[in-house]
């Protein structure tokens, strides 16, 4: 009968302090880098999406750029494994030798990656107008009016009507109104900004779940990569409720 082998890629478990610590600094990385390209994407003039290859290919390219060196580091990650398991099967050295500037590189490009996927597919197609995906169409609307009422109070105020608590929970919301008390803009410009930071805070804090679940960084970045390109294809227009369903593999 043949026989399967498998290879047991568990040697990057983390232990739970540093799932925290991992997913604290993922998340505060990923919203710090997705809100500085944002602002300087909206200094710029480039001609909309859907009428320019330009900008198409700006984003094509920058999505291709971040999953080559994606798979290019976990790649030599993976070969740093399995010559770690021929050294051990020839009673040899037990640890795994890596240099230490592509340890370094390779959480980082890991631990960033979904970030960068976040504004090569959506930040950068948006580049060119100041609302999120869909406008002013159908639900984006009252999306759109929430977070104008949330940027306007810290108190829980319905988007509708006078001295009544909000009808929908608010907890995104009330953040979105903050983002745009911090940086000076209407609370209907903050959509766009605040739901590309949701998106890229969740997916790179997957990346360091998922590798204390796997025990394998490359796994945990493949995982939390696919989970936002899936968010990002059937719900971007709803980024409350996405980033939600994100996490629910994981839980």
């Amino acid at each position: 009968m043949p026989t399967t082998t498998t290879e047991d890629y568990t040697t990057d478990q983390l232990s739970r302090r540093g799932t925290l610590v991992g997913v604290a600094a993922a998340g505060a990385a990923g919203a710090v880098v997705t809100l500085a390209v944002w602002l300087v994407l909206r200094m710029t003039s480039w001609p909309a999406f859907n009428t320019s290859n330009m900008t198409y290919a700006l984003s094509t390219a920058a999505t291709v750029v971040t999953l080559a060196a994606v798979g290019v580091l976990t790649v030599a990650w993976l070969l740093d494994e399995q010559k770690l398991a021929r050294r051990r099967e020839a009673g040899g050295s037990a640890g795994v030798s890596r240099p230490r500037w592509r340890v370094i590189l390779t959480y980082l490009v890991s631990y960033l990656s979904p970030a960068a996927l976040v504004i090569s597919t959506t930040a950068i197609p948006l580049s060119a107008t100041r609302l999120y995906l869909d406008g002013m169409q159908v639900d984006q609307q009252f999306r759109t009016q929430f977070l104008t009422r949330m940027a306007t109070t810290w108190a829980n105020r319905d988007m509708n009507y006078i001295d009544l608590p909000s009808y929908y929970p608010l907890g995104w919301f009330w953040g979105g109104g903050r983002l745009a008390d911090l940086l000076g803009i209407p609370g209907w410009e903050v959509y766009q900004p605040w739901a590309l930071i949701s998106f890229a805070v969740v997916g790179c804090m997957l990346v360091p779940v998922w590798q204390r679940l796997t025990g394998s960084l490359p796994v945990a970045v493949g995982i939390a990569l696919v989970t936002l390109c899936v968010t990002l294809v059937m719900a971007p227009e709803e980024p409350y409720g996405a980033i939600v369903a994100m996490g629910v593999p994981a839980a």
